[in-house]
């Protein structure tokens, strides 16, 4: 048998706990063509999208858990909060429409990250089980690197999911993920042919740099056609294809969904610069991925004479919570091809509950691809889900020589929602440099 293709007839679960790297396995199953059906995704598409489902839980919890038909995410978990039967009523409800979801499917893969602590073992049948391990200190490293917490912490995070052994146990195949060989893929950030129309137009193809906005929500790599058209006061790019950052072909950006693109800059005067985009994805049925269908948004950027201000403004249509916006002020003449310069900024940003940065070009540690501790769950797990964050951030750049430069980062005062819907719950400080050379 084929074990990344068995027998039609033979179905596979995937688990594994948290910075064992799971997740990246099930990635790579998708890029090979194998559909892999994600348990978590499934449960968060049916609360928002199944009738009976729906229709059961306004029985449980009351009518005003749904609201114009959207779910009120706060009402849930309140209702979660108050007691362990009132999980074990959701539980009740919602694991079973999962299993019928996967049966529904026709995969013969699916994903869970609790498969046992969960008892979906119990829901589902199938015919193996494959376990992702990792060395306890290499779980360590990943869960502090991606998540911006102390060992401590993310020795906690760990230590709350059943045992490595016990899991491993109770499966068929292991895969160990040590991070020594299944990371050591050779990927390609840029790669495209840029065809110039005449001074002002021109198309751009393969793999290249995509901005959504002034690069609040998306900055980095795409796949697809750009085009782009203008002059020194007005700019007009469209573009189409698939954002393919890492970790966004999940979420967000997934590598399946269409994307399409249309942002305009101007120059008002020698000091004001403005811009506006719109975007349109198609949605992906499966609900793995988006939930969004369109976005839009402003920017603007201010210079008198070494004194910056500037700031970026998006939304979500249809989505309850879903606004972003930086705002910030800085000093300098910071130029990175010419020694000595520099310049000093500080920017407070703010992302409601449901309008995540996945690719920003300031590279938050907390965004889209964070996970949590999700103490709905049974039994409490982490999951990747995104809360809001509102924080301050403090940036230094300078030109150590021509075009060699030294970027510094610092946030802080970093704030996200806890379940109930408060924004109460504090994240840590984080900051980053960078030795940036260009040629």
């Amino acid at each position: 048998m084929d074990f990344l293709h068995p027998s039609p007839h033979l179905r596979i679960a995937l688990t594994g706990g948290i910075g064992s790297g799971k997740s990246f396995v099930a990635k790579r199953l998708r890029a090979r063509g194998i559909e892999v059906f994600d348990c978590d995704a499934s449960a968060k598409r049916l609360l928002r999208t199944s009738e009976p489902l729906m229709e059961s839980l306004r029985q449980l919890v009351g009518d005003h858990l749904y609201a114009d038909g959207r779910l009120q995410k706060q009402v849930l978990a309140a209702y979660l909060l108050a007691s362990d039967e009132n999980k074990q009523r959701i539980n009740a409800l919602v694991h079973p429409a999962v299993a019928r979801d996967f049966e529904q499917s026709g995969n013969q893969w699916l994903e869970s990250a609790i498969f046992f602590e969960s008892g979906f073992d119990a829901r589902v049948k199938v015919d193996s089980v494959v376990c992702v391990t990792a060395p306890l200190e290499v779980r360590v490293q990943r869960v502090m690197q991606r998540d911006a917490l102390d060992r401590a912490k993310a020795l906690e995070w760990i230590e709350c999911q059943w045992p490595q052994q016990r899991v491993r146990a109770m499966s068929h195949f292991e895969i160990v993920n040590d991070g020594d060989e299944i990371y050591s893929a050779l990927t390609i950030d840029r790669g495209y042919v840029n065809h110039q129309f005449g001074n002002h137009t021109s198309v751009k193809v393969g793999r290249f740099n995509q901005v959504i906005g002034n690069g609040l929500l998306y900055d980095d790599t795409f796949d697809g056609i750009q085009f782009n058209t203008g002059n020194d006061k007005v700019q007009l790019q469209l573009a189409h294809g698939y954002a393919t950052a890492e970790n966004n072909e999940n979420r967000f950006l997934p590598e399946r969904d269409q994307y399409n693109y249309a942002g305009l800059k101007g120059t008002l005067n020698k000091h004001i610069d403005v811009g506006t985009f719109y975007s349109r994805y198609r949605r992906d049925t499966s609900g793995r991925y988006n939930t969004y269908g369109n976005l839009y948004g402003v920017s603007t950027d201010m210079n008198f004479n070494k004194v910056w201000v500037g700031g970026e403004w998006a939304k979500a249509v249809g989505t309850a919570h879903s606004h972003a916006w930086t705002a910030g002020i800085g000093y300098g003449n910071y130029n990175a091809a010419k020694k000595g310069t520099w310049n000093v900024k500080a920017q407070y940003f703010s992302f409601d509950q449901n309008l995540a940065p996945y690719a920003s070009k300031w590279k938050f540690p907390f965004d889209a691809n964070n996970y949590h501790w999700d103490y709905n769950a049974t039994p409490p797990s982490v999951m990747i889900t995104f809360r809001g964050f509102r924080g301050w951030m403090a940036t230094v750049d300078y030109a150590l020589q021509d075009n060699v430069s030294l970027n510094a980062y610092y946030g802080f005062k970093n704030r996200t929602h806890r379940i109930d819907g408060s924004l109460n719950e504090y994240l840590p400080n984080y900051y980053r440099v960078e030795l940036n050379y260009q040629f």
